[in-house]
């Protein structure tokens, strides 16, 4: 079938097509035809400044090799077959058996109304997407079935039931509507039929995300039911609670359910007016697809308040790693923050520098497995911004100059959470050393008389390991006995996570400066024996005045608390490293706990670079030391060293005048 011969739009007119279309009664007059209905139409030039009504329609293309075809003309030109997937046809269908008294239909398809052979008209229409959709009387939404398969009666009944007992929206209603839709969903069959529904290929499509964030209105068109948006929301913000088990991160779609990020989205754009950043959008929409992974960008544009700022001109002839890479640039300097740096994303295979220069966020990694780390979680939740451009004017489009301080380097790094095995188990058993380590003050004295100093890091290693997450209603001497009982029976009983039983077994013996962590643990400041007895005597006569059930209740929390923490720091592939520092005080240790990303190897080098909250682990390009060339491994979370100005670091830790500001070069 010869391509369709399309007329140019007059760009300066803002002129799009419209597809006039009506059942082709030629096509229709076989019997094989009677049952599938073809459809003929015209494309008509109108100028969006000032056009009659019209839908639009928003749908998933589906399988492209499909027989299906609409005959089509351009405004008086010669009538042509166009085709047009299985997927298209059946949207067509539906909007056509909906039509009431009307000949004919007005509506805007992408499929047909861009030629989609024109790489320069494609990026031009998609600087147009938001007032296409906006503009439309109404938006039109085929969420299935998909070609092959039949409606699903499950759904479609839901769909019903949930159009009788949800009264039709109002301002003041919406209050009313999600305590309807949590009775309407009264069983568990029912909850598991409206998520199936929420998770249709179409909702993960990412270009519809504008397609019903500013459309005015939206109906839903499943098999034979139509469904106004405005009727699912409450279900779907019922399902997403539920789903979450209220712990889904800002800004990350934990619930399982494809259609939760849309309510974020006109949440934003509707009902708050809340402004849209493009690293936000492209957070929450991590878990979408896309035919071109340029749409993941290009889709978005529309609906950020920095989105054209950031990608001035959407371009389809410009490859995926030009655009990362220059909107990564932008995007550091105009938001005056390299702490999108950070964000490499914990998946099995480190981003491949060919491709994407490795000081870009890895979203090729993120969006096929959006699996990131705690820190990149809060990266992404609450960016930093400075007072000045971090990036150097003799910055090129594939090497990123920034100013920095070296930090030090990694001497060692625990194994991560997932990847234990008999062999990973340093060939001890865990019974014995757990049992033992109420003996490992008398073994080796010196924990049991720390300097003040030792007993500081004992402190910093453990808020370390839990990323401060256990909570400020869990008190200092709470959190203590937790990190002191991690290998010990007691502490043992108190996991529940058996990965977390063999991270600890694994990772008992991993050093960090002059003891493992395990001693660590036990490590304990010296009390001269009267104070120790006087203590010993207070706390006796407390302990007597306490409520034991009280006592346990807290101690339970407690240790939830420190489960949930170690579960969300090593679960998200941190892991534990021991870094040797040059920055130290006078008096202070030459050494530091910090949690990696998953890809940092021992010899990495640690450095603090200038408007990035957080230190950066980076790999030396060659062996040449006074060539400052490395790769970006990804972001450090160190205790009390969130800061991006250098100089305010200098002032903060007492940097040394010898620690030189240098200059390096990211590739």
């Amino acid at each position: 079938m010869a391509s369709f011969l399309y007329k140019a739009l007059d760009i300066n007119s803002h002129e799009i097509r419209i597809l006039e279309f009506s059942l082709d009664i030629e096509e229709s007059r076989g019997a094989v035809s009677k049952l599938k209905p073809r459809f003929r139409g015209t494309l008509k030039h109108v100028s969006l400044i000032d056009t009659d009504p019209y839908t639009a329609l928003s749908y998933c293309w589906g399988d492209p090799a499909s027989d299906e075809f609409l005959r089509l003309d351009s405004e008086g030109a010669q009538v042509q077959s166009i085709a047009i997937t299985e997927n298209l046809h059946r949207a067509l269908l539906a909007v056509w058996e909906r039509r009431g008294e009307k000949q004919e239909l007005r509506i805007w398809v992408d499929a047909l109304c861009i030629n989609q052979s024109d790489l320069y008209e494609r990026s031009q229409q998609i600087q147009m997407m938001r007032q296409i959709y906006s503009r439309a009387e109404e938006v039109l939404a085929w969420i299935g079935p998909i070609a092959g398969t039949a409606p699903s009666p499950a759904i479609e009944r839901s769909l019903r039931k949930m159009q009788m007992v949800i009264p039709r929206p109002t301002l003041s209603s919406d209050q009313a509507r999600s305590s309807r839709s949590d009775s309407m969903l009264t069983s568990g069959e029912e909850w598991d039929v409206m998520i199936s529904f929420f998770n249709k290929e179409y909702w993960r499509r990412v270009w519809i995300i504008q397609e019903i964030t500013v459309a005015s209105t939206v109906t839903m068109l499943y098999g034979t039911v139509e469904v106004s948006w405005d009727f699912l929301v409450p279900v779907l913000r019922s399902l997403v609670k539920e789903s979450a088990h209220g712990h889904e991160e800002q800004g990350i779609n934990i619930s399982g359910i494809g259609a939760s990020h849309l309510l974020r989205f006109r949440e934003h754009w509707i009902d708050t007016n809340k402004p849209i950043s493009i690293l936000q959008a492209m957070t929450w929409t991590t878990h979408t697809k896309a035919t071109d992974p340029r749409d993941k960008i290009f889709a978005l544009l529309g609906l950020c308040h920095d989105g054209f700022r950031i990608v001035p001109v959407p371009n389809y002839k410009q490859s995926l790693k030009s655009i990362i890479s220059e909107m990564s640039r932008l995007s550091f300097s105009r938001n005056r923050s390299l702490d999108q740096i950070c964000l490499r994303g914990a998946d099995t295979k480190p981003q491949d520098s060919a491709e994407i220069p490795t000081w870009a966020p890895n979203w090729p990694s993120l969006w096929s497995s959006p699996y990131i780390t705690t820190l990149e979680k809060l990266i992404f939740r609450s960016p930093k911004s400075f007072d000045f451009d971090p990036v150097l004017t003799t910055s090129t489009t594939s090497v990123l100059r920034v100013k920095a301080i070296y930090v030090g380097s990694i001497n060692g790094i625990s194994s991560s959470l997932e990847s234990h095995t008999q062999s990973a188990q340093l060939q001890h058993s865990p019974k014995p050393y757990i049992f033992s380590t109420k003996n490992l003050r008398k073994e080796l004295s010196d924990l049991g008389a720390a300097t003040e100093e030792h007993v500081r890091v004992r402190l910093l290693i453990w808020r370390t390991l839990t990323m401060n997450c256990l909570g400020v209603d869990i008190r200092p001497n709470e959190i203590d006995e937790c990190f002191s009982s991690l290998w010990t029976p007691q502490g043992r009983g108190s996991i529940y996570n058996t990965q977390i039983i063999n991270w600890l077994d694994s990772n008992a013996w991993f050093k960090i400066g002059p003891w493992t962590i395990r001693e660590w643990s036990q490590l304990q400041a010296r009390v001269s024996e009267t104070q120790s007895s006087w203590s010993s005597s207070i706390i006796s006569s407390r302990a007597k005045q306490v409520n034991a059930e009280l006592t346990e209740r807290r101690r339970i929390k407690a240790w939830d608390a420190a489960n949930q923490a170690l579960e969300q720091v090593l679960g998200s592939g941190m892991r534990l490293a021991e870094l040797n520092h040059v920055l130290e005080k006078p008096g202070t240790v030459k050494f530091m706990a910090g949690l990696v990303n998953p890809h940092t190897r021992s010899s990495d080098e640690v450095f603090f670079l200038r408007s990035c909250s957080v230190p950066v682990v980076l790999r030396r390009i060659g062996s040449d030391v006074n060539k400052y060339t490395y790769q970006v491994i990804g972001g450090v979370w160190l205790m009390d060293s969130h800061t991006g100005d250098l100089e305010q670091f200098r002032a903060k830790f007492d940097v040394p005048y010898h620690a030189e500001v240098v200059v390096l070069d990211l590739v």
